[in-house]
């Protein structure tokens, strides 16, 4: 590989550029593609990617390239030079300038190296051999994907930042179907993990099982106010919409319905939230962000009170604080901006089945449908749900075709409890049982 440091000191000097930045990012990965016992698909991925951000009397310039050359390099930062010319001022835009120590974080795993692609035919055969002895209704599965990989971050700039890190990765995936009648149902689910000790193929194949054949049979039940129980899948959706209300920069632009609710109390006393991209082995765990921040635990929420927002460099600067190691990439494409890392409501004590026993007449919602829609600044919600009926402290019936309604803001003030089945899901967002009171259902 070229020395891209070098070549990227050497440029950045050459064009006078007062802050340069060069993000690389390498990974190398296998996916295998599997259905009903037959191998579908083997794909091999190199990625070797670069992005440059260039600010020049606080002007920011960027650019991006997919390939490591010294021509591509040099053209990258040549045009990110050229586009910070044309670009406005922004004096709260900067690139990390201290030397600050890294996170501790064990995010790399030996053992993910060695596996080839025998043992990703075995993982496959575990995922699908799983589903199907949970329940003999499981007769088809779309896809199960087994993918592994390795890779490293890296960052220089012209302040003297020089680091990385390590990191790897596996991910199981399933979607299947399962058949009663003539009514079928789909089940899906997928894990991710930086270690393979912390996964399970028989673990993702259960519960897209579980999935499918709890929704066999499903039907509406009458409309009205509930309480209502979120899987700790449902819990990810709803926070993975609610998470970006507690982005700095969302606050900045007046794109969050917590703006200005510092200290104020927003949700019920039993909710603690966490952002901490430092978990042992986390979904989304690093030593540092894509500024080279080291990430951090940060309490948003505490005891239902408004604590702080997340942030990156530039919505820090504009509040005149420190970055949380909060500034993530999306892609090789995009700049740094707020992102979650390990965001979860903190567990409580209970187990689902301990509070199952407990509810003599609730919904439970394992899925929800339009997620995304909920609205940012007001916080209303109209998404369709499906689930189960709970009488007497067990399962009466499936529910599909219905619909929650409501806000944000109330669900959260309305959490009696979390359970203790905390866990973590690719999208950087973690899910615990929780149990809601006074949510509008609607149904027949």
């Amino acid at each position: 590989m070229i020395d891209w440091i070098k070549i990227s000191e050497k440029r950045f000097k050459e064009h006078q550029i007062e802050e340069g930045e060069m993000y690389v990012r390498e990974t190398r990965s296998s996916t295998l593609e599997f259905r009903n016992g037959e191998i579908e698909r083997l794909k091999e991925e190199n990625d070797f990617s670069a992005a440059c951000r260039i600010i020049n009397k606080s002007k920011l310039g960027f650019s991006y390239t997919t390939s490591l050359t010294e021509k591509t390099l040099s053209d990258t930062i040549a045009r990110a030079n050229d586009f910070s010319k044309y670009n406005t001022e922004n004096p709260n835009m900067t690139i990390l300038n201290e030397q600050l120590q890294d996170a501790n974080v064990s995010i790399y795993d030996s053992d993910i190296l060695d596996i080839d692609t025998h043992k990703m035919v075995e993982f496959a055969k575990r995922i699908e051999n799983a589903a199907r002895a949970y329940d003999e209704r499981v007769f088809d599965f779309r896809n199960t994907s087994v993918r592994r990989g390795y890779g490293k971050i890296s960052i220089f700039n012209t302040h003297g930042i020089n680091k990385g890190y390590d990191f790897t990765f596996i991910y199981f995936l399933t979607e299947l179907l399962a058949k009663q009648g003539n009514k079928q149902e789909m089940g899906y689910y997928m894990l991710l993990s930086p270690t393979l000790s912390n996964i399970s193929p028989e673990d993702v194949g259960r519960k897209a099982a579980r999935h499918a054949v709890s929704m066999l049979g499903g039907k509406k039940y009458k409309t009205g106010k509930f309480i209502v129980v979120l899987s700790p899948e449902a819990a990810v959706d709803i926070l993975g919409a609610l998470s970006p209300s507690f982005f700095g920069e969302n606050v900045m632009k007046g794109k969050s319905m917590y703006a200005g609710m510092i200290d104020k109390k927003i949700a019920s006393e039993k909710i603690d939230i966490i952002n901490d991209g430092t978990i042992p082995f986390g979904v989304s765990s690093s030593s540092f962000d894509d500024e080279g921040v080291p990430t951090q635990k940060t309490q948003i929420i505490e005891k239902g009170v408004l604590k702080t927002y997340l942030h990156d460099l530039y919505s820090a600067n504009y509040f005149k604080t420190k970055s949380t190691g909060s500034g993530f990439k999306s892609s090789i494409k995009a700049l740094p901006g707020n992102a979650p890392a390990n965001f979860h409501i903190v567990p409580g004590n209970r187990s689902f089945n301990e509070i199952l026993k407990d509810l003599p007449h609730a919904i439970y919602i394992t899925s929800i449908m339009g997620a995304h829609t909920i609205n940012p600044i007001s916080g209303d919600f109209s998404v369709g749900i499906s689930g189960q009926l709970i009488k007497n402290g067990t399962f009466s019936q499936p529910l599909k075709g219905m619909a929650l309604a409501g806000n944000v803001k109330d669900l959260l003030n309305g959490i009696i409890e979390v359970g203790n089945d905390l866990i973590f899901f690719p999208q950087g967002i973690g899910g615990s049982t929780l149990v809601v009171e006074g949510l509008s259902v609607s149904g027949e």
